[in-house]
């Protein structure tokens, strides 16, 4: 296969913080005689950037970076819906027709997905891809028919799913079935490729997928005063840097070391009419945009704008995004609650954000823009003036504070369908509690 690797040039905010990837303000402080080695390198795969930030007490090696490049090209080759070689495309290909047997990677990955369906009622679903074909691409979309949407309803349905654990054998049992995994793929690139660096001995760095963001350890304590976690800036939903320039690109701060952060948003992408413009809901004047609901068949529509999951497991905050937000705030925030080790941050229309109830102990949550306003899991209105304990506040005494001692970082949050990595990690490692 072509390589194909993308050396990005880096758009400087106002703010100082990058758009597009996830990149720091400083590169070293002045503390240490010890200077770090940063390696980083670019890709373009599957239509977004995948970013690599690795410091150690030597550059990464060519071999590392052609190995990344590899799990990555196996990526596309085994889950990608819509190329014709891939084995998910040749799975679905057999719906209604036989049994497949399927790589040990696309058969877990498909029994994780199920098990998120199951925890939404399906919400979250699998099975969706008849639906995602029948809108067709967000370019040349066809919003789809009431008769068009009966007709398709009867392959949208998880539980139909066989799947034999001795023979790792999948069946789809009626034609014209489709499994699209990417709601939770990059989520599983990014397990894995995280593993492979670890193998290699690397311990601090920063990869992220389009969006999906995974944190290495923490920051290189020898070479950096302040702070050990990484200081992550989430994503403000009204930013755009084309359209809403004035607006700050982040709305809050999380501190976190060894953890993955996953966001989902409404506003990330939408179904586009001819000259560019996002359609519309004729009677509402919604946005049609690319999380659909499986029930109705249109995008999902409640309060809710924008989901960031902390967590482990890179794989389960990427299904879990998705899924808290096609749930909505109540729901949402209920089935995060029952879960082990899962925080996560709710951004509503409105700008209010509603936060799990271990997000500010655990992560340190500071609202960093004064047109959002904080509550916690049942309403209340949390006071997050950070005046008095020195954390950073906005935007600009962030960017100060960055050059003294600290990183920031920027989610800036994509969706990308159909991908996942070769190789095999732990599952389901997110658990209810009791």
């Amino acid at each position: 296969m072509v390589k194909r690797q993308l050396f990005l040039m880096f758009i400087v905010l106002i703010t100082g913080t990058l758009l597009l990837i996830v990149s720091p303000t400083k590169i070293e402080a002045n503390n240490s005689s010890d200077d770090l080695v940063k390696s980083n390198r670019d890709f373009y795969y599957f239509d977004t950037y995948l970013t690599f930030k690795i410091w150690d007490d030597k550059s990464v090696p060519e071999d590392v970076w052609s190995d990344i490049e590899s799990i990555i090209i196996d990526i596309e080759d085994t889950f990608s819906r819509s190329e014709s070689s891939s084995e998910l495309y040749l799975l679905n290909q057999k719906a209604g027709i036989e049994p497949v047997v399927v790589s040990e990677d696309l058969f877990n990955v498909i029994r994780e997905a199920i098990e998120y369906a199951k925890m939404t009622d399906g919400m979250f679903e699998p099975t969706i891809g008849p639906l995602i074909e029948t809108w067709g691409s967000y370019e040349e979309p066809s919003v789809p028919t009431e008769a068009q949407l009966q007709t398709i309803k009867p392959l949208i349905d998880y539980r139909l799913i066989e799947m034999d654990e001795e023979t790792n054998e999948v069946y789809l049992p009626k034609e014209g079935m489709i499994i699209d995994l990417g709601a939770i793929a990059k989520g599983f690139a990014a397990d894995k490729l995280t593993e492979y660096l670890k193998s290699k001995g690397y311990e601090h760095g920063i990869i992220n997928l389009g969006g999906n963001l995974l944190l290495l350890g923490d920051r290189y304590k020898a070479n950096y005063t302040g702070s050990d976690e990484w200081i992550i800036g989430l994503k403000n939903p009204e930013y755009d840097m084309w359209l809403n320039p004035e607006a700050s690109s982040s709305y809050a701060d999380v501190y976190v070391s060894d953890k993955t952060i996953v966001s989902s948003g409404t506003y990330e992408r939408c179904w586009k009419d001819w000259g560019g413009s996002c359609l519309t809901d004729p009677d509402t004047g919604n946005v049609y945009h690319h999380i659909l609901n499986p029930y109705t068949g249109f995008p999902v529509d409640n309060e809710v704008e924008l989901v960031s999951i902390i967590t482990d497991n890179s794989m389960a905050a990427d299904g879990l995004s998705t899924s808290v937000l096609a749930l909505g705030l109540r729901d949402g925030l209920e089935l995060v609650e029952s879960l082990d080790d899962v925080e996560a941050a709710f951004v509503t229309y409105d700008n209010e954000v509603y936060v799990s109830s271990g997000m500010i102990d655990k992560y340190k949550l500071d609202i960093t823009n004064n047109d959002f306003k904080l509550y916690d899991k049942d309403g209340n209105v949390i006071d997050n003036d950070n005046d008095d304990n020195g954390e950073i506040e906005n935007p600009d005494e962030q960017e100060e504070k960055s050059d003294e001692e600290s990183y920031n970082f920027t989610i800036i949050t994509s969706i990308l369908v159909g991908v996942i990595a070769a190789g095999s990690v732990g599952f389901i490692v997110v658990k209810r509690k009791g």
